[in-house]
């Protein structure tokens, strides 16, 4: 037996962190912590330093996030209408932002209750290399909160996790990963598998498509299709039928490319059709479908229809095919399709025969 190490991620030269911030009346604000205590604070370039209310000083002082020890003294600061003021200057040990740690950080006490709360420059020039689109902050070299060999440990939890079948501890250390590193397409699969299998459908196609941007140059791998065909099924549950069919063919598409039977992506597509009353369309995949399977279980239909068989995926296809054409009003061709889908032992099909006297 060949035994395959397959890596699951690797650590990123330059590793990113995209944080999204929230728009509000024409700032962006950004969740952070300041010694602790969770806040929003408005992302301003233009601000020299880190600036706190008067109130809000107070309620750190005197929740003790801040003490006698963390003031510096008094120093001027130019307002925005030109004018000069005298502040209590503060040292903050730390603001975390997303995992990321920035440690001793100086910030002007403003003289007034309300003034908003600002991440100035003494916070973002501890972040190093970013750029801003819109809401969206990039962090270059982004560090957090492991090194490279705790990062190590937790794609392994997660492997280990995934083959134990605990898909939310899984999924919780890919995701995790994904702020240090990138993950692989065998990293990307076990991640969308993972969310697929707790029913986190939201994630499965943000994810996915996330998959789909990174590696839309690389190599095609026997993960890609599934990845691709997993997005699809999100897709479908979530009720969006026509986004569900392209990313269908593309997993087909996929499966072709790699040599791969594409049977089981048509069977899905024809399925889907027949869920939105496209019955023509249901029909055409079904009969490639079908025409994939048989090759794929070296069995035809005349052994189906004078021996039977026991294979539940031949029988499900026919059973939606006779469906289909049940909506067009082909009834006598969809009961012989009915009657092939009973002969491979399918309960639906079963049960239709015997309700509807249909004999096979």
């Amino acid at each position: 037996m060949v035994v395959l190490f397959i890596v699951l991620g690797y650590i990123s030269s330059i590793a990113q962190k995209v944080i999204q911030m929230e728009r509000v009346n024409g700032v962006y604000k950004i969740a952070c912590s300041v010694n602790g205590a969770r806040m929003k604070m408005i992302f301003d370039t233009g601000a020299s330093a880190v600036s706190l209310s008067e109130s809000m000083a107070n309620y750190l002082y005197e929740n003790e996030y801040i003490t006698d020890n963390d003031i510096l003294g008094n120093a001027k600061t130019r307002t925005a209408d030109g004018s000069i003021h005298d502040n209590v200057v503060i040292n903050i040990k730390d603001i975390e932002i997303s995992g990321l740690h920035l440690k001793n950080v100086h910030a002007v006490v403003s003289s007034s209750q309300n003034a908003p709360l600002l991440l100035g420059q003494t916070a973002i020039q501890k972040l190093g290399r970013i750029s801003l689109n819109g809401n969206k902050l990039t962090i270059y070299d982004y560090k957090g909160d492991y090194s490279e060999e705790e990062l190590d440990e937790l794609i392994e939890k997660a492997r280990q996790y995934y083959e134990e079948d605990n898909y939310y501890a899984s999924a919780d250390c890919l995701i995790k990963y994904l702020d240090y590193g990138e993950l692989t397409t065998y990293g990307y699969y076990m991640l969308v598998n993972s969310l697929m299998k707790i029913k986190r459908y939201d994630e499965v196609i943000k994810y996915g498509k996330e998959w789909e941007i990174r590696n839309k140059n690389d190599e095609l791998t026997y993960y890609s299709p599934i990845i691709v065909s997993a997005i699809a099924t999100a897709l479908d549950i979530q009720g969006d039928a026509r986004n569900s069919i392209l990313y269908q063919e593309k997993s087909a598409s996929m499966d072709m490319r790699l040599g791969n039977n594409p049977c089981f992506a048509y069977a899905q597509i024809a399925l889907t059709y027949y869920g939105i009353n496209d019955y023509y369309s249901s029909i055409e995949y079904s009969k490639k479908a079908l025409s994939g399977m048989y090759k794929e279980y070296n069995i035809n239909e005349y052994e189906i229809r004078t021996r039977g068989c026991n294979n539940n995926n031949i029988g499900r296809v026919l059973y939606y095919y006779a469906m289909a054409l049940y909506g067009k009003n082909d009834f006598p061709t969809g009961n012989y399709i009915m009657g092939l889908s009973a002969k491979c032992n399918y309960d639906d099909a079963v049960r239709y025969c015997y309700n509807f006297n249909i004999r096979y």
